[in-house]
């Protein structure tokens, strides 16, 4: 027995180390499956993130500022100087301004010298330029400027732009819109129009860029401090970038096309009503279409799915109803609230700029009552601000709605509405009015 005890220990031992060995060989020796099969490679970052934006501006506008013994690297705010009041327009406005200076700066200055010094100084002298623009944009009388000076521009366009279309005369005489279009607008930085077989579509181009620069440095002799705008160098660079890298190349070249304003409209709409929240009417109401129409008829005869298809028609019915008697409640209540709560509004007129006629006497002009709606001004009486209900942005909705020729009934009864609220009773429509206000 004594002699049996060390084979049987052998043969024990083996047996373990063979199972122990199968036992991790099986893994290996089992058929990988595509569900059990993992990736070893990082999943792609996305270029339009955050992340991406953030390294982007490190790598090209940062990286002449060390940050060594910290463990944590430093916010963009911190580095770069600020664009804007709002950081997240800055960060936007960098990544912009990284991929110019990488594709367009970087790609010579680089073979000259590593030294960053002449980035940050084109940096400096944007974020001047910005910061200023800002300031004077917070000064701009957004009123007229939204409903009344820019509707002018487009009824204009408008208007000129059917007058050159509209044909006149049979083939043999018509004439080129375009010509016809310049003749009733015409602007000498896109002159003269080019034709096909000369050399007008060059010119155009040169007298366009020339006005660019001349616009640009315009701007930047208001825009730039004193010490800057005596550098040619500087003053000139920088006018190159803005006015044919910025304005010629993305606003004039690409942002312009049609296929990008439809993109762009798309994604913020895409955006913003990813952002609304649903109301539980319009949940219920979702909720009931597909019940309603992931149900089918059972299988009945005649009158029986007459029957079901009348109920499915009425549920429909009595729910749109509802949601049409919820939107006239929060319209009705929504004009109600407004024109009671409409008296302690702040007046129109005390952001107004009061001119006075120099002839006036200082004791004359403080006589005057400010609060009112009119000012004294070479001895007659003028508004000091153009009510909403006159300003152009009506009828650049009509013209652009064609009312008049299509509708001109409803047309003049918009202006006769017009007219009664500004010179009606009570004159709800005159500045600083009831409707005004």
């Amino acid at each position: 027995m004594s002699r049996l005890q060390p084979r049987s220990k052998s043969l024990a031992t083996s047996n373990v180390s063979s199972q122990s060995a199968s036992a991790t060989k099986e893994p290996i020796s089992r058929p990988e499956t595509p569900l059990t099969r993992r990736s070893t490679r990082p999943p792609p970052s996305d270029p339009l993130s955050e992340r991406a934006t953030l390294f982007l501006i490190r790598r090209t506008l940062c990286s002449q500022i060390g940050e060594k013994g910290r463990s944590t690297p430093q916010p963009i705010d911190a580095l770069l100087p600020p664009l804007t009041s709002s950081n997240e327009v800055d960060l936007q406005l960098y990544a912009y301004i990284s991929i110019i200076i990488r594709d367009f700066v970087q790609t010579w200055y680089g073979k000259i010298t590593p030294d960053q010094t002449f980035v940050e100084e084109i940096v400096r002298i944007i974020a001047h330029c910005t910061r200023a623009l800002e300031q004077r944009l917070r000064k701009v009388n957004l009123e007229s400027l939204m409903f009344d000076e820019l509707p002018e521009l487009l009824e204009a366009h408008v208007q000129a732009y059917r007058t050159s279309h509209t044909t006149l005369h049979p083939p043999p005489f018509e004439q080129d819109p375009r010509q016809i279009y310049h003749s009733l607008w015409p602007f000498p930085p896109l002159s003269p129009v080019p034709r096909d077989g000369d050399q007008s579509a060059k010119l155009q181009q040169e007298h366009e860029s020339a006005y660019r620069q001349l616009l640009v440095q315009g701007v930047l002799a208001v825009l730039l401090p004193t010490e800057d705008l005596e550098n040619e160098c500087l003053t000139a660079i920088v006018g190159q970038i803005f006015s044919d890298m910025i304005i010629g190349g993305s606003i004039g070249g690409k942002i312009s096309e049609p296929w990008m304003l439809w993109e762009g409209i798309t994604k913020i709409a895409e955006a913003i009503k990813a952002q609304l929240p649903k109301s539980k009417a319009q949940v219920r109401v979702e909720r009931s279409n597909s019940d309603l129409m992931g149900t089918t008829p059972p299988r009945l005869n005649g009158a029986n799915t007459r029957v079901w298809r009348i109920k499915r028609s009425l549920q429909r019915t009595f729910w749109l109803i509802l949601q049409y008697g919820f939107l006239a409640f929060t319209a009705v209540r929504f004009f109600i609230v407004t024109f009671a709560t409409a008296s302690s509004l702040p007046s129109r007129i005390a952001n107004a700029t009061k001119t006075s006629s120099p002839a006036l006497s200082k004791d004359e002009v403080d006589a005057a009552d400010l609060s009112n709606t009119e000012t004294v001004f070479s001895g007659r009486q003028t508004t000091s601000k153009q009510p909403i209900v006159k300003m152009k942005i009506w009828s650049c909705a009509s013209s652009l709605l064609d009312l008049d020729v299509r509708m001109p009934w409803l047309s003049a009864t918009i202006s006769l509405l017009q007219w009664v609220a500004i010179t009606g009773p009570g004159e709800i429509g005159n500045t600083d009015g009831l409707a005004d206000k």
